[in-house]
């Protein structure tokens, strides 16, 4: 018998031990994120685990099963700072181990839309159509060298930051997990308006970094939707701080100023917790006062949940946007190729304020300790 059939023998077997058990996989790691608080998953791959810090502006971080993988799984982050999205590393490697699936994470540290890019622009070419698949951020940043690399044979899945209704991002990707941001959006202002804490003809103002970023402006179009459309508020909306987290601040102050009617306060991303707080304090606002939504529970937005300056924040479920891209992925290599397309996941919204937010917290810290643990990262 030659080695390439050993090899396809091997395969079979291994993929129908796999499969059968897949759905008790999905099912299992499903039950056990709505379990985190008592039960956060603790499956560490500490035996063969390996680092590599290519260069001061990109991390490489490498996870080898211990039986010889034959796929493959790029994951591309474009947030290494942002520890609220640990929880999906640590999900991607579980199941990656579960699944025999090497997982290689790269990526910037700094967000911005154009370093993300071309480092995506550069990486795709490089890899393996035939062994590996790429997990991506933001492609409306990239979608040239998306649809290059889907052309070529590469498996490009998106998670994090998409949209189910642009053609143009179904075209440059195989499938998506994340939110939809629009309906994201909705859960959010929902969350104030049915607390009965705005009525008709309020002042309220959604804050964007910028204007133009597809995820962004979906998830305000969601929040003027039930904002405006359906409770009657009157919107405004502020941008221009950028990645520029120290001017947040200033200019929530100077806005306040001008409009010292403004009722509450909604981001679409997760710089504005991070200054809130501190805008809250410059104009002697006391917490609990301004009624307000943030986006992605960073570090300082759950302080300033606990001292009651923000009322709530968008959680994007991060645990569920690691834990179903390598199972939809080792589908599609062992199954779906031929006669069914990978599926799309909406992960949904979930708020954290002050009734949640301890447990979250410390769901969230474990997370980063067991990375911490493993060396992936240095904080």
């Amino acid at each position: 018998m030659s080695k390439s059939e050993e090899k396809k023998i091997s395969r079979r077997s291994y993929v129908q031990i796999a499969a059968g058990s897949i759905a008790g996989l999905v099912v299992g790691g499903a039950l056990g994120y709505a379990a985190r608080p008592t039960a956060p998953p603790t499956t560490a791959v500490t035996e063969t685990a390996t680092r590599t810090v290519t260069e001061a502006a990109t991390q490489t971080v490498t996870i080898v099963p211990s039986i010889e993988p034959e796929f493959r799984v790029v994951w591309a982050w474009g947030c290494s700072w942002f520890t609220g999205y640990i929880p999906a590393m640590v999900a991607a490697a579980t199941i990656c181990k579960m699944l025999n699936m090497e997982i290689v994470w790269q990526g910037v540290p700094d967000c911005a839309d154009i370093k993300y890019a071309e480092f995506i622009t550069s990486k795709l070419p490089t890899l393996d159509a035939e062994r590996d698949a790429v997990v991506v951020h933001y492609i409306h940043a990239m979608s040239d060298a998306c649809k290059k690399a889907l052309d070529r044979g590469l498996g490009v899945f998106a998670s994090n930051c998409d949209d189910y209704t642009v053609p143009e991002y179904q075209r440059n990707r195989l499938s998506y997990v994340g939110q939809d941001e629009y309906q994201a959006g909705r859960v959010n202002a929902l969350y104030i308006t049915q607390q009965g804490l705005l009525k008709k003809g309020d002042r309220v103002v959604i804050c964007m970094p910028q204007r133009g970023i597809e995820p962004h402006e979906r998830r305000a179009q969601g929040l003027h939707s039930v904002l405006e459309t359906e409770t009657g508020c009157v919107v405004d909306y502020i941008s221009g701080w950028g990645s520029e987290i120290a001017k947040i601040p200033e200019q929530l102050a100077a806005y306040y100023r001008g409009h010292p009617d403004v009722k509450a306060f909604f981001a679409v991303e997760g710089g504005l917790g991070q200054g809130f707080e501190a805008f809250m304090r410059s104009v002697d606002l006391a917490p609990g006062s301004m009624p307000n939504v943030m986006w992605d529970p960073t570090e300082a937005t759950m302080a300033s949940i606990k001292s009651g300056y923000i009322t709530g924040s968008d959680d994007q479920q991060f645990y569920l946007q690691g834990f179903f891209p390598p199972v939809i992925i080792w589908l599609w290599k062992n199954a779906f190729t031929h006669f069914m397309a990978p599926v799309s996941i909406n992960v949904g919204a979930t708020i954290v304020d002050k009734t949640n937010v301890d447990v979250f917290e410390k769901f969230q810290a474990e997370c980063v300790e067991q990375v911490k643990a493993l060396g992936w990262f240095t904080f």
